[in-house]
């Protein structure tokens, strides 16, 4: 929208320094409330990188032999999962609170691409959490 088609604003030009300081603003404002595909990339990014990670640990905990009571990998493991668990939990959250603050929400392709990340790490570390409580069961 151009000041020239604001109703009462003058057309000649003669527009005062505060007007076209305020525009600046509005433009700036509003350039920056706009959502960019870069905050989602960043987003899944980082809950990427953060998921590796735990997978990694994860790993790694599951192929170390037990040593003396053999309760310190399952309960390594179930924490390491509940905390997998509470942070995608979070992400989605964050990704269903941004899909809701939207003026019109809808749902394209890159939006389900990322809910459907977050919810897949739910069940990951929710199956992560389950078999470290039944190796402490077991025990």
């Amino acid at each position: 929208m151009s000041l020239a088609s604001i109703p009462g604003t003058p057309t000649d030009g003669s527009a005062s320094p505060m007007d076209a300081y305020l525009l600046e603003v509005y433009q700036k404002a509003a350039e920056g409330a706009r959502p960019s595909p870069g905050r989602r990339f960043t987003s899944i990014g980082a809950f990427l990188t953060f998921v590796g990670l735990v997978t990694a640990a994860l790993a790694l905990l599951f192929s170390l032999p037990d040593g003396g009571d053999g309760s310190l990998v399952p309960a390594a493991c179930m924490s390491l999962g509940i905390v997998g668990l509470i942070v995608s939990l979070a992400f989605y959250a964050l990704e269903i609170h941004v899909q809701r603050s939207r003026p019109a929400p809808r749902l394209d392709g890159p939006t389900e691409a990322a809910a459907s990340i977050y919810l897949a790490s739910v069940g990951f570390f929710g199956f992560a959490v389950a078999i470290g409580a039944a190796l402490l069961l077991l025990r």
